[in-house]
């Protein structure tokens, strides 16, 4: 029997989904690979070009074609010039961005 000051752990609330726990690679904590899938935190996001992924801390990154938030795509967004501000925005020759989004 389980009291009130017990916690009880689901396995299932940290599976990654649609990855083989077997192929993944920790890149830096919480970047992981998988074959072609990064992996942040229990988030994941299909990317061709994966192998150029780059962590510019923990919820930032950036390939030769993409900058990511966390496990999104800022779509439009130009990695040659892109610099992070903070853990939730960033900039580069074009826009402002804040939680993955153009900034209004």
């Amino acid at each position: 029997m389980i009291n009130s000051s017990q916690q009880v752990y689901d396995i299932n609330d940290c599976a990654i989904k649609d990855v083989n726990p077997n192929k993944i690679k920790l890149i830096s904590y919480p970047w992981s690979k998988a074959g072609d899938t990064l992996i942040h935190g229990g988030d994941n996001l299909i990317l061709d070009d994966i192998n150029s992924f780059k962590p510019i801390d923990k919820d930032w990154g950036l390939t030769k074609q993409h900058v990511i938030y966390k496990s999104k795509i800022l779509a439009g967004a130009d990695p040659k010039t892109f610099k992070v501000i903070n853990s939730y925005s960033g900039k580069d020759k074009l826009h402002d961005y804040e939680f993955g989004k153009i900034k209004d």
